[in-house]
């Protein structure tokens, strides 16, 4: 399952906890901008050149926000941003349109990747458990045979996406997995839940 919010509509991934974010670029046209760009700048924002005096700007990260169509405020705070960063536009640049999507991210901003649990067989498994318990002193879950979750990258997918796609195969053909086992226990879906039965806080399905 490798399909962002979409996730939760199969039952078996209806508890995942996923949140929404909200990102805007901007498409900025500059006839005589100050510095010539050949490259993509990155820093706390990033300017993509497109050629032919076009620049992608990007991009906003915004929880409370929501709304799926474009905001003039949030466009001009990405030209000002890039501005005051990288001081490549002249004042002639304007932006000529925008891209508003959603990105699926986690409590932690690490993506759930792996197995998928049978969430009631182990809150069930795990119903005695009480606050003190460390979260590798729980005892291994029971996973839904053959499915595997994708999800919650976040703004991260671009740098992640290879060595996920890489675990998943592993976990599928029964390979020696590509990472130490820590690791891959703070990716896996059932962090979730065995953090917040560690923590002594009541999980419910």
């Amino acid at each position: 399952v490798c399909n962002s919010f979409d996730a939760l509509t199969f039952k078996a991934l209806d508890w995942l906890p996923l949140t929404k974010v909200r990102g805007e670029l901007a498409l900025v046209h500059d006839e005589a901008p100050k510095i010539e760009v050949s490259r993509p700048l990155c820093g706390n924002s990033y300017l993509i050149p497109l050629g032919e005096g076009n620049f992608l700007v990007g991009a906003s990260y915004d929880y409370v926000f929501l709304d799926e169509n474009p905001s003039l405020e949030v466009q001009a705070k990405l030209l000002s941003r890039a501005q005051a960063e990288f001081g490549v536009f002249s004042d002639s640049a304007k932006i000529i349109s925008s891209i508003v999507a959603f990105r699926a991210s986690t409590y932690d901003r690490i993506p759930y990747l792996g197995p998928v649990p049978d969430i009631d067989f182990c809150l069930e498994q795990y119903k005695s458990y009480r606050r003190g318990f460390r979260a590798d002193q729980f005892l291994d879950c029971k996973y839904l045979e053959g499915l595997y979750v994708n999800v919650g990258h976040g703004s991260r997918g671009l740098v992640s996406a290879s060595l996920s796609a890489e675990l998943i195969s592993s976990f599928i053909l029964g390979e020696v997995l590509p990472m130490e086992k820590d690791l891959i226990d703070s990716l896996i879906p059932n962090r979730w839940f065995i953090r917040q039965l560690a923590r002594g806080h009541v999980v419910d399905r």
